[in-house]
């Protein structure tokens, strides 16, 4: 009973040490003026919108890492924002990220951008005026 009791002990704490070290390796999650990201692999992926308003410039850097891409309804829904200006280096824009943002009625994209997901800019005003 006793060796049972520390081969659990042990699993759990190597599975545990790690579950911890692999999460730490492919994601760092954090906030920057109410802008949530990851980093992997030297590039930040922007996540969570929601707490921002007004005209939003995201940056081309976070932590000196560069800015690509902009997740899946990071922004939906968002009606506090009027304006973003995504930068130069931002890859793609994934679907839904800014659906349904009815105050959004201008939006600058960069030469960079190569896809944009599906819907991800309906229901905005901008799409309305055009």
């Amino acid at each position: 009973m006793k060796k049972l009791l520390s081969v659990i002990t042990i699993a759990t704490f190597v599975l545990t040490l790690f579950s911890t070290s692999v999460f730490s390796v492919f994601a760092e999650t954090s906030t920057l003026k109410n802008i949530k990201y990851t980093i992997h692999d030297d590039e930040v992926s922007i996540y969570d919108l929601q707490l921002v308003y007004g005209d939003v410039v995201i940056p081309a850097k976070i932590e000196g890492c560069p800015v690509t891409s902009i997740s899946f309804e990071a922004c939906s829904e968002n009606n506090s924002i009027t304006s973003i200006v995504i930068p130069e280096g931002v890859k793609s824009i994934a679907a839904s990220a800014f659906e349904n943002c009815k105050k959004l009625s201008k939006i600058t994209l960069p030469d960079s951008l190569e896809s944009i997901g599906y819907a991800a800019f309906d229901g905005t005003a901008y799409c309305k005026k055009t």
